[in-house]
């Protein structure tokens, strides 16, 4: 199979090791980073530089903001894969997509998404489109968990998703106010000796609906991470136990009550954060995960006739 991927100039220094094990599945693989008048202008970068015809599927990793307005193009290609990681925001009132990743994946029924919640693919998929969930993972480069040495005992780390986010801001202010030593990390990538050197994690991803990659880069890493409970489904699914690999808190009085409890019970703390380092790296590295998207890509997919048939026969608008 050969595979055109296509995806922005930001993108490798986080999903690098995703994309080399989703080419070394694959086996021949064309991937073409995108300045941002290109990715604004597909339809004549297809037409200037893409041969449709030497490809089995054409995937696109690019900004949901950039695509969203180009879909009348989109939907004269087959064999199209999207990768999804904001589609977590189709569920997220008050986010700037909110509801419209399902409204465009459902006006093309016969392409691919690949998401990174599995509750963002089970609503996608009872709305009939495609969807595929390969959860985050972490960079094995980066996030070793060698440091023994665990100087600072509280770190937040920031997440994109919620970063404007009012319960998220609630719990930042409570949280620098009842516990003023915890570090405010929001650049982790740039700062991996910090998190290997913290030895505990906290990431309050409120209304996200998944599991951040910074959750499971901080668990190998070796921290102890805590982190905003995504609900039972998506928590069960990832392989995520409460108190055993990983602490789930609610709001914020949960998560004072299980920090209290396990400060004085350290043993725990040591356990879970072993638990948690090896539930990483046996899951989420993200070589593995690029391998387990290529063979949802080669998957046989939807044609493109039997929705154009659709559309002549009775009349629907996708």
């Amino acid at each position: 199979m050969k595979v055109l991927l296509l995806t922005n100039r930001d993108n490798e220094d986080i999903y690098g090791e995703f994309y080399t094990g989703l080419h070394k599945q694959i086996g021949s693989m064309d991937m073409r980073r995108l300045g941002q008048w290109e990715q604004q202008n597909l339809k004549s970068y297809f037409q200037h530089h893409v041969e449709l015809s030497k490809y089995d599927r054409v995937i696109i990793d690019l900004n949901f903001g950039v695509i969203v307005s180009q879909l009348r193009f989109f939907r004269q290609l087959e064999n199209l894969v999207f990768f999804d990681s904001t589609a977590c925001f189709d569920n997220m009132p008050g986010t700037p997509h909110y509801q419209q990743h399902s409204k465009f994946y459902k006006k093309m029924p016969w392409v691919r998404v690949i998401v990174t919640s599995y509750q963002t693919m089970k609503r996608f998929q009872q709305q009939d489109i495609d969807a595929w969930c390969v959860p985050e993972g972490y960079n094995t480069q980066k996030y070793t968990g060698s440091s023994k040495k665990r100087d600072i005992n509280l770190i937040f780390i920031d997440n994109k998703y919620t970063e404007s986010s009012p319960p998220r801001n609630e719990f930042i202010a409570a949280l620098k106010t009842y516990y003023p030593e915890v570090v405010i990390e929001d650049n982790i990538a740039n700062n991996v000796s910090r998190l290997n050197n913290s030895r505990i994690a906290i990431c309050a991803d409120m209304g996200a609906g998944e599991y951040s990659g910074k959750v499971f880069a901080a668990m190998a890493s070796g921290c102890m991470v805590m982190c905003y409970d995504q609900g039972c489904d998506e928590s069960r699914d990832i392989g995520l136990h409460d108190m055993e690999n990983i602490v789930l808190f609610k709001y914020f009085e949960d998560f004072c009550d299980k920090i209290t409890y396990l400060e004085q019970h350290s043993e725990i703390i040591d356990k879970i954060s072993e638990n948690g380092h090896e539930f990483a790296v046996a899951n989420h590295q993200q070589p593995a995960l690029g391998q387990q998207a290529a063979k949802y890509i080669g998957a046989s997919m939807r044609k493109m006739k039997d929705y154009q048939v659709g559309i002549s026969a009775f009349g629907w608008r996708f």
